[in-house]
C-alpha cells in the first residue's frame, strides 16, 4: 500500500481498480479491506508475542521493541490507507488487545506494569488518531449528501419491510432489486 501511495511505482502494483486513483489498497480490491487486514493482525500479532515472551522467557524489553516496530509498521499503514471504519475498527482492536493481554499477565506483574500498559495503550491510540488523519479529515470534508451510504441504507430497510421475514422468495433477485 505504500508503495503504492508513492506513485513512483508501474501499474502492476494494482491488481484491481485504477492505479491513476493513487488509492492504497495492497493487494486487496479496496482500501477498507487493506484497514480490515491491519486491525484484525493487531490482536494476532499481540497473541504471538506473548507467547514467544513467555516459551522462550524472552526479555519484556525485546516484546516491547517488538511490538513498537509493529506499531510503527501499522500506523503506516493506516496513514496510507484512509479508511475511516478502519481507523475506528483499530482503535477497538488495540483497546481489545489491551484487555486480552492485561488478562493474560499474572496477578502480580498485573498490577506491577498495569500503569505503563494504561498509558501505552492510549499513547498508541492517540497515535493511531493522528496517524490516520488523513482518513478523519476525509470524514470531516466529505459532504454527508454526497455519501450515498443513508440513502443505501434507506433502500435496505426497505427491502427488510418489505420482504420480512421470508425474503423475496428463490429466483427473484432481479425483480425485488428493480423495486
Amino acid at each position: 500500500g505504500i508503495m503504492q501511495k508513492s506513485g513512483n511505482w508501474p501499474d502492476a502494483l494494482y491488481f484491481y481498480g485504477d492505479p491513476r486513483l493513487l488509492v492504497a489498497t495492497g493487494t486487496f480490491g479496496n482500501r477498507n479491506s487493506l484497514a480490515a487486514q491491519i486491525f484484525a493482525s493487531i490482536p494476532f500479532v499481540a497473541a504471538a508475542a506473548l507467547a514467544v515472551q513467555q516459551q522462550f522467557n524472552t526479555r519484556p524489553v525485546l516484546t516491547l521493541i517488538f511490538a513498537l516496530i509493529y506499531a510503527a509498521i501499522m500506523l503506516a499503514g493506516l496513514a496510507v490507507v484512509g479508511s475511516r471504519g478502519g481507523i475506528a475498527l483499530a482503535m477497538l482492536s488495540v483497546f481489545l488487545t489491551f484487555l486480552f493481554v492485561f488478562r493474560k499477565a499474572s496477578s502480580a506483574s498485573r498490577w506491577k506494569s498495569s500503569g505503563f500498559a494504561v498509558v501505552a495503550m492510549f499513547a498508541t491510540l492517540l497515535l493511531i488518531s493522528q496517524a490516520s488523519m488523513v482518513g478523519l479529515l476525509r470524514l470531516a470534508q466529505s459532504d454527508p449528501l454526497d455519501d450515498f451510504r443513508t440513502v443505501i441504507f434507506d433502500v435496505v430497510v426497505n427491502a427488510t419491510k418489505a420482504f420480512w421475514p421470508y425474503g423475496s422468495g428463490f429466483g427473484s433477485f432481479v425483480v425485488a432489486y428493480q423495486m
